[in-house]
C-alpha cells in the first residue's frame, strides 16, 4: 500500500511540474510576434553590412551562378538565410531554444520526455558540439530534453530556410496577381480598340515553349496559394485551440513533425 500511495504521489507530482513547464499561449504568440519582427531586421542588417556583391563573392560556386542570375533579390533572400542560420544554430546548440525562444524564457523538449524524469545537471543540459555517435546517444539517454541531432538539424532548416521560402511564395504570388491583372487589362483596352493589325500584317506568333510553361505556373500560383494559405492557417488555428485545451503537447503542426514540445526553462537548464 505504501508503494501504491508513493507512485500516487510521484505522478500528482509530475503531472504538477508538467503543467507549471507547460508555455502558455500567450508567451508562444509573443515569441512568434518576436520571430516575424527579427527576420527584417536580420535581413537589413545583413545587406547594409555586406551588401548585394560581397553576399555573391560569399556564396559558394554552384550557388553564385544561380545568384547572379536572379539579382539583387536572391542575394537578400541568401543573406536572410544565412543570418537566420548562424543566429539560430547558435541557441539550438547552447540552450536547446531558438533566439526568440530563449528570450522569453522557453526551450524545445521532444514530445517522449516525461516531467517525471529526475531532472538533469546544467552541465548536460548544454548542447555538445563534437561527440562521437555513441556518446551523444548516451547523452539524449541521461537527458531526455536534450535535442537528438535530427531535431537540432530539422529545427534549423525550419528556422532559416521557412522564412526565406514563405516570403519567396509571397512575392512571386504578388508579381503573379499584378501580371495577370495588367494582361487582363491589356486584353480589355485590345477588346475595345480592335485586334490593331493591317491586313498585310503577319498574324500573331505563339509564345515559346518556356513562356508558355511560365506563364502556366503563375496561373496556377494564383489559383492554388490563397487555397493553401488558407488550409495552412485553418490548420494551425485548430491546433493552437487544441494546445489551449491541453488536447496536444505541441503548439504547431511542424513541432510535431519533429517531435518537439514547447517548455519553460527551469534552474536545471542555465
Amino acid at each position: 500500500m505504501d508503494f501504491v500511495a508513493e507512485a500516487a504521489a510521484a505522478a500528482a507530482g509530475a503531472r504538477d511540474r508538467a503543467q507549471l513547464q507547460r508555455a502558455s499561449v500567450f508567451e508562444l504568440a509573443a515569441e512568434r510576434a518576436m520571430r516575424d519582427l527579427l527576420r527584417p531586421a536580420l535581413a537589413a542588417a545583413a545587406q547594409a553590412a555586406l551588401g548585394p556583391a560581397a553576399i555573391v563573392r560569399l556564396a559558394p560556386p554552384r550557388l553564385r551562378r544561380w545568384l547572379l542570375a536572379r539579382g539583387s533579390a536572391a542575394a537578400a533572400a541568401a543573406a536572410l538565410a544565412a543570418a537566420l542560420a548562424a543566429l539560430e544554430l547558435h541557441h539550438l546548440r547552447r540552450w536547446g531554444a531558438s533566439f526568440s525562444e530563449t528570450f522569453y524564457g522557453l526551450r524545445r523538449a521532444p514530445l517522449r520526455s516525461s516531467a517525471s524524469t529526475a531532472p538533469a545537471t546544467a552541465s548536460r543540459r548544454r548542447q555538445p558540439r563534437d561527440l562521437g555517435a555513441h556518446q551523444q546517444q548516451r547523452d539524449v539517454d541521461a537527458d531526455p530534453d536534450r535535442l537528438t541531432p535530427a531535431q537540432l538539424w530539422g529545427s534549423l532548416l525550419y528556422l532559416a530556410l521557412g522564412p526565406v521560402v514563405e516570403s519567396s511564395l509571397q512575392q512571386a504570388y504578388d508579381a503573379a496577381v499584378a501580371e495577370s491583372t495588367s494582361l487582363f487589362a491589356d486584353d480589355d483596352a485590345g477588346d475595345r480598340l480592335g485586334d490593331g493589325h493591317d491586313g498585310g500584317a503577319p498574324p500573331h506568333q505563339q509564345p515559346p515553349l518556356s513562356a508558355r510553361l511560365a506563364g502556366a505556373a503563375r496561373r496556377w500560383l494564383v489559383a492554388v496559394y490563397p487555397l493553401v494559405q488558407a488550409v495552412v492557417r485553418a490548420a494551425l488555428l485548430a491546433n493552437q485551440l487544441a494546445y489551449m485545451f491541453g488536447v496536444v503537447d505541441f503548439h504547431s503542426p511542424e513541432m510535431a513533425l519533429l517531435g518537439l514540445r514547447v517548455r519553460r526553462m527551469g534552474p536545471d537548464d542555465f
